[in-house]
Order: structure tokens, then C-alpha cells, then sequence
């Protein structure tokens, strides 16, 4: 039994005003106790409300005042040349972004 606590470092993205945010399921899978840091350096307890483990995504909460929640695209309104982005934390790695463009638009494939 592990008594030491491990800090993981991973992208949380807010969906709504009152916390409730969107993480991978392997970063919480075996915590006791799941803390968040925020860009201010505030930390907050975080819940863990929901698990998608085949999926690898979690769902938590925090008790955090003002939040402003990520504004999610709709991928049927991708066209081709749009760019996109894709936040997260690779390897540890923290806060990296990858940037690309839309280059193939399957609803317009010919059979």
C-alpha cells in the first residue's frame, strides 16, 4: 500500500459556471483525494462525480467561485481549412497545445 501521496499533472476543462469539469480517467482511477490547481494557483478539493473508464475520461467538481466554462466546438460544423486545437498534458508535459487544420471532410467522400 502506497501511503505517499503522487501528484499527476493533467488538462481539466470547466464545462459549466458551477465546476463541474472534464478530465481522463487514469489520472483519478487510483486517488484517494483529487486536488485542482487553476492558472491563478488557487487549489481546490475535487470530487470525482463520474468515470468512463473505457473511455479514459472523468468527471469532478470543485467548489470554485466565477468560473468561466470552455466554450466546446461541434465537429459538424467543422469545414475543411478551419483550424483546430487540442489542449492537454502528454508525458507529463504541462499545458501543451497542438494546433492543425481541417484538411478532409468525411460527409463529403465520395463512395
Amino acid at each position: 500500500m502506497d501511503l505517499c501521496p503522487r501528484k499527476v499533472k493533467a488538462q481539466v476543462l470547466s464545462l459549466t459556471r458551477m465546476a463541474t469539469s472534464l478530465t481522463n480517467y487514469h489520472v483519478v482511477a487510483d486517488a484517494r483525494q483529487v486536488e485542482v490547481t487553476l492558472h491563478n494557483r488557487k487549489k481546490y478539493k475535487a470530487t470525482v462525480v463520474g468515470t468512463d473508464p473505457p473511455h479514459d475520461l472523468a468527471v469532478i467538481q470543485i467548489k470554485a467561485p466565477d468560473l468561466i466554462p470552455a466554450v466546446l466546438g461541434d465537429s459538424r460544423n467543422l469545414q475543411v481549412g478551419q483550424k483546430v486545437y487540442a489542449i492537454g498534458n502528454p508525458f507529463g508535459l504541462a499545458g501543451t497545445m497542438t494546433r492543425g487544420i481541417v484538411e478532409f471532410d468525411p460527409s463529403r467522400a465520395r463512395a
